[in-house]
């Protein structure tokens, strides 16, 4: 004990009526339980903040699925114009005929583009659904 500084021993008349002084074991104990329900406070705001990050990954994971179908679906639907356009032209039986059906399928693609750019940022911006569906609700039957 002789290695200790003699003021350690005095730290609780250096507090007064602080936590460390012997009147102060109440406040001591009362100080730890009010830490103790700030951590339990704490710890239940930070589960759900989980809880509230895996919703919202989950909700994003959904919408991305969503846009890369409506992708994959506008690309089949462009390469099947195209492939029409094509056998449209192969059948054409005069120059002028074969530039009607060239101007055609480029003012359809124009305004099917303009359709599938609005799709795809009404997908993109649309507020989660409180069902996690975005609004869309599958209709069974």
């Amino acid at each position: 004990m002789e290695q200790v500084s003699p003021s350690v021993w005095n730290i609780p008349q250096q507090f007064g009526n602080g936590p460390f002084a012997a009147s102060g074991q109440e406040a001591a104990a009362d100080f730890m339980r009010q830490t103790h329900d700030a951590f339990e406070a704490m710890s239940k705001m930070a589960a759900g903040s989980v809880s509230e990050s895996q919703k919202l990954m989950s909700d994003n994971q959904r919408r991305t699925e969503a846009i890369l179908r409506q992708i994959s679906e506008n690309a089949q639907t462009n390469t099947d114009a195209a492939f029409d356009a094509c056998a449209a032209v192969a059948k054409a039986r005069s120059l002028p005929e074969a530039l009607l059906v060239q101007v055609q399928f480029v003012q359809d693609q124009f305004a099917a583009v303009g359709r599938q750019s609005q799709d795809l940022l009404a997908l993109a911006f649309a507020a989660p659904h409180p069902s996690g569906r975005n609004g869309k609700e599958r209709k069974d039957g």
